[in-house]
């Protein structure tokens, strides 16, 4: 069976499934968590540094596998691969080692994509928040130069980073700006909560991308609109964004040169911004719909699949999205930490093909990993 065969199939039938080890006190009906509930979406995004379970990993001169699932919301999908998450760098070696975009263990963020996958090369359409002077570039990672952090990227507080099923949240403390992300099958949907400032940004980078961006185009209409594509090497994605309040300045960069009061660009590299002012407290959301298609039809999902603005509402239908899926798989005996592993790896199974890196059978890396841990469960 095929993995996208998997999908569909879990869908339809049911399993009753009996985990080896401890059986665990019967909670009552009120404690009672539902398979939903013991997703950890973060499990996959950092180095297991355990030797007895690395055993003689990685082989002499390979990287261990790590970062190659990207923490981010997403909607369950067979036939999606928009996924709403943070990216920390883009790397990995060798043929079999690329990575997500994100790995846990950098502690800082550089922007939040929005189609990512586990063992893949692919990370559009990249949204970040900031607080102060505009920057246009992401700047060093931590670590990587020796450098403090020299562009819009921001350290992460890990106390405060979760996710779970269709939702994911961190802290960037460069900003003391909550970042709170959900997701539809097209659309991504991004809530910031802003300290005081009248400097309260959204960046749109549309050069911060993997492949490389070939070409790209942006436009600010209004006070509460920016539409405009990415093409990064043969996948051109269109989309069109829109914020729950106006913006007081709003402007486009090229070539790292910024142009307060623009209102479209094209080339490469680019970006837009916009720009707010808060009150300790305020929330600015973005609901952001997406196609390959054609902007008008970007246009379009993002009218039929988020048509108000209440981030609580599309988190919760994506989450309802998923307990359908993996609630068709009962569980009984075992621990908590044999569930949360049971119901993460199967989250991940049954995602869809495209969140493998495209692959279509049992291949990627994680999605295999996920598979052998589910077996050994059961």
């Amino acid at each position: 069976m095929n993995r996208r065969d998997f999908v569909k199939n879990a869908s339809i039938a049911g399993a009753a499934i009996a985990l080896p080890g401890r059986v665990s006190a019967s909670p009552s009906a009120a404690t009672r968590l539902r398979p939903v509930d013991y997703v950890n979406p973060l499990i996959g995004t950092a180095p297991i540094t355990d030797k007895e379970t690395v055993g003689n990993n990685p082989a002499p001169g390979e990287q261990l596998y790590t970062g190659t699932v990207n923490p981010g919301a997403l909607a369950p999908d067979p036939n999606g691969n928009l996924e709403v998450g943070p990216v920390s760098r883009y790397d990995g070696r060798g043929g079999h080692m690329m990575g997500s975009g994100y790995r846990y263990e950098d502690g800082a963020i550089m922007g939040f994509t929005h189609f990512n996958a586990e063992y893949s090369r692919n990370n559009f359409l990249l949204f970040m928040p900031t607080v102060g002077a505009i920057k246009t570039v992401a700047g060093s990672r931590p670590g990587a130069s020796g450098n403090p952090i020299d562009g819009y990227r921001s350290a992460k507080d890990d106390s405060r980073e979760k996710a779970s099923a269709g939702y994911y949240t961190a802290f960037l403390t460069a900003y003391g700006t909550k970042v709170e992300l959900t997701a539809t099958a097209n659309c991504g949907f991004h809530r910031y909560t802003f300290p005081a400032s009248r400097e309260a940004n959204v960046l749109i980078d549309l050069a911060n991308c993997r492949p490389s961006a070939t070409d790209a185009s942006v436009k600010i209409i209004g006070k509460r609109t920016i539409e405009g594509n990415q093409v990064c090497g043969r996948t051109t994605i269109y989309f069109h964004a829109v914020f729950n309040r106006d913006f007081t300045a709003s402007g486009t960069w090229k070539n790292g040169v910024v142009t307060p009061d623009s209102a479209s660009a094209s080339g490469i590299p680019l970006g837009a911004y916009v720009t707010f002012n808060t009150a300790a407290g305020d929330a600015v959301l973005i609901k952001a719909g997406t196609s390959s298609i054609s902007q008008d039809d970007a246009a379009k999902n993002l009218a039929r699949e988020i048509p108000g603005m209440v981030f609580e509402v599309v988190h919760k239908e994506a989450e309802t999205l998923w307990s359908a899926v993996l609630g068709r798989f009962v569980v009984e005996g075992g621990t908590d930490t044999d569930r949360t592993n049971f119901y993460s790896s199967l989250y991940r199974l049954t995602a869809g093909p495209n969140y493998g890196g495209g692959w279509m059978d049992f291949c990627a890396p994680w999605t295999a990993r996920a598979f052998m841990r589910g077996h050994g469960l059961v």
